[in-house]
């Protein structure tokens, strides 16, 4: 097995915001997911970046469909060696896919602690739309 030229340095959540619909009520078949993100990379030098993913699930404004809403942000700080190939598609496919993984278990364990069933976000395809999209289930 080798290393990877394209590394993640460091990592953090930078914004969240929990609202519960307590008077939602949660059934066997599930919820259809309405999913916002939208991604910024800012280059700090030759070789880093900090790539930034912030995701919405349904609305700030709850609505009587809404269970809950959340908006999260989490950051990361990502470097490259001179032998990395595609730096550009790196940082728009693969860092945003590598924060979303880390996103997937904090989100999972915030609705737990809110008492609702967990809730285990879909795979994201960033190739699709890298910067940002709505997705619906």
């Amino acid at each position: 097995m080798e290393k990877s030229h394209f590394q993640i340095k460091s990592e953090r959540i930078f914004d969240v915001k929990f609202a519960l619909n307590k008077s939602f009520k949660f059934s066997k078949e599930g919820i259809p997911l309405d999913i916002a993100f939208k991604t910024n990379i800012e280059k700090i030098s030759e070789n880093e970046a900090n790539v930034m993913l912030y995701l919405k699930i349904f609305h700030e404004e709850i609505s009587q469909t809404d269970p809950f809403y959340i908006g999260i942000g989490v950051e990361g700080i990502f470097v490259w060696d001179s032998e990395c190939k595609d730096v550009d598609k790196l940082l728009k496919i693969n860092a945003p896919s590598v924060l979303m993984s880390n996103l997937r278990s904090i989100i999972s364990q915030l609705t737990v602690y809110a008492g609702v069933p967990p809730l285990i976000l879909p795979l994201i395809d960033f190739t699709k739309n890298p910067d940002n999209e709505t997705i619906k289930s």
